[in-house]
């Protein structure tokens, strides 16, 4: 009853016609199209993209714009001290290089006697540190903009549940969800993308036939609505949808 009262009632029609794929029993709730339930947050994310350490929290369908802005700053910042960088490599290093000092600065480097060379030193050290994370960073940005463009996230790339394995049916090499791209649906793509747009799930992940996929919630005529017939994933015939009756109505007449 208190599933019921709280809503629960197509949770509990799902679970008894046996249509495990169609609800997380972890949140007691039907699944919503693309969503998947997030261990570290203890709950169920629409369009799942990764759980990110970064900013301690899942990537979804509510914050993949500011997480996309984020990673596109971030690597601007560090093309920017690399930008600095090589100014300084114009200005200093360059000239240094020219004079045979750069000789003095190992010198000094060995004897631990640093003084004006301590600067030269720190650039670059800072820029050898930093190209592990401008190529880390710079493939984050790339690899999610494909994913943008193809309407896919990092979720069902490594998982490849049924949806994706439909829509790739040949799913071989590194760019395997690159398949099928094409500059008009890939703008299509993006700009629902920034809109938070979903219409174009239905179209990408179930073609024009319209086939039903493991994350399609079934809609109340097919979880035994008033049709009274068998629904998608259906493993015992027709069954009556859950519902919360009211004291008045159960008492005789």
């Amino acid at each position: 009853e208190k599933l019921l009262s709280e809503g629960g009632g197509e949770y509990l029609t799902l679970l008894d016609k046996g249509d495990f794929k169609q609800v997380c029993v972890v949140c007691r709730a039907p699944k919503r199209m693309r969503s998947h339930h997030c261990k570290e947050c203890g709950r169920c994310v629409d369009r799942l993209d990764h759980h990110c350490p970064w900013i301690d929290n899942c990537v979804g369908i509510g914050n993949q714009r500011s997480f996309y802005c984020f990673i596109v700053v971030l690597l601007a910042t560090i093309a920017a001290f690399y930008y600095g960088a090589f100014l300084y490599l114009c200005d200093v290093v360059v000239p240094m290089v020219a004079q045979g000092s750069v000789l003095d600065l190992f010198r000094s480097v060995a004897s631990g006697a640093l003084g004006p060379e301590l600067r030269t030193l720190l650039v670059l050290l800072a820029g050898a540190f930093n190209l592990v994370w401008f190529a880390f960073v710079g493939a984050l940005v790339a690899r999610h903009s494909a994913y943008m463009a193809m309407n896919i996230t990092t979720f069902e790339v490594l998982v490849r549940p049924s949806h994706v394995q439909r829509r790739f049916p040949r799913a071989k090499g590194r760019f395997w969800f690159l398949q099928g791209f094409s500059l008009v649906d890939a703008a299509a793509r993006v700009a629902g993308y920034w809109t938070l747009d979903t219409e174009r799930d239905a179209t990408d992940f179930l073609g024009a036939g319209g086939m039903k996929g493991s994350f399609v919630v079934p809609s109340s005529a097919e979880t035994g609505g008033s049709s009274g017939g068998p629904g998608h994933g259906d493993h015992k015939g027709s069954s009556a949808a859950y519902h919360l009756v009211s004291p008045a109505a159960d008492s005789p007449a």
